[in-house]
């Protein structure tokens, strides 16, 4: 039993770089740059930014399905590449429903075979937990006889995110979730991650590019560009006044606006990897990288921060 004084996840400095290109001419590109962050039993993380910001490698190292070059994946304390995970412990929901949900199986069986594959129940036990979870996820049990195509979009989602819950997961990485869902389906699912949250008690980190959807889950914010974490705060500080350029930029706000230039995908060694598009930079942000510092309660990596 993990300490609960323990993170359920915790990344320790990774770092991850992707290579492409021919074997004589080798490209690399930084996709986590010395990456840091925890998240606790019943807290949701908002990870956030723009294509290529690295929201998705940071998936994929939670999940165990991507080795860190440099620095630790731990889960519960221990290393996660070194543990024998069982398949309750995480659990992933995608954007498209339809990648969990196999369009030949009938709902029901869907969401029961993590516990199929388990083995730990038999087939009346597992009928039994469907019912309570789709009744959890608001829909009706009889729903577990009907394919894929014939619930709704919103639907499909709910039963994915059932599938995801019904081995308890310590967990549950929602990876754009509800980003192909119109806006009545959208807030139907946050309000439900929610609840599920609250009942099961489970971390959750919730991967987005958009803000005013990761608003109604996140209990904390992280914003990631170009491989690098450049802002954390509580979301209710975030909020309130984010206080580095990319944060406002993303948040579009009317009566603060920052304009970013075009994407230029180039990272620095020596400074601000956003100096190139920012209209806030002066010279120290092209010569000088930024630390982490406090900024009115909010972590972030801007010379200028003071200032916005």
């Amino acid at each position: 039993m993990p300490d609960i004084a323990t993170p359920v996840v915790a990344l320790d400095h990774v770092s991850v770089t992707y290579q492409s290109g021919p074997p004589w001419a080798r490209l690399s590109h930084p996709a986590a740059n010395d990456v840091t962050l925890e998240i606790a039993a019943g807290e949701t993380v908002g990870l956030v930014g723009e294509s290529g910001s690295g929201k998705t490698t940071i998936g994929k190292l939670v999940l165990g399905l991507l080795n860190a070059d440099t620095g630790h994946v731990l889960f519960d304390g221990e290393p996660l590449a070194r543990r024998r995970r069982r398949n309750a412990d995480i659990q992933l929901v995608l954007q498209h429903p339809e990648w969990a949900l196999n369009p030949f199986l009938k709902v029901g069986t869907s969401i029961a075979e993590p516990l199929a594959v388990a083995g730990s129940t038999t087939k009346k036990e597992r009928r039994s937990k469907v019912g309570e979870l789709l009744e959890m996820v608001g829909i009706e049990a009889s729903m577990a006889t009907r394919y894929p195509h014939q619930l709704s979009g919103g639907q499909r989602q709910r039963a994915a995110i059932a599938r995801a819950l019904i081995s308890r997961p310590r967990l549950v990485v929602f990876d754009e979730a509800v980003s192909a869902l119109d806006v009545s389906a959208q807030a139907q699912v946050l309000n439900l991650i929610k609840e599920t949250q609250q009942q099961q008690g489970y971390a959750a980190l919730f991967i987005s590019h958009d803000l005013a959807a990761v608003r109604y889950v996140a209990d904390r914010l992280i914003v990631m560009y170009l491989g690098s974490i450049v802002a954390e705060a509580a979301a209710d500080v975030f909020y309130g006044r984010p206080k580095h350029p990319y944060a406002v930029a993303l948040m579009e706000r009317e009566d603060d606006p920052v304009t970013l230039g075009p994407p230029d995908g180039v990272t620095t060694s020596t400074g601000c990897p956003l100096a190139g598009r920012c209209p806030c930079a002066i010279e120290r942000c092209v010569t000088d990288r930024p630390e982490m510092r406090v900024v009115l309660g909010q972590r972030v990596a801007c010379h200028r921060a003071d200032e916005l």
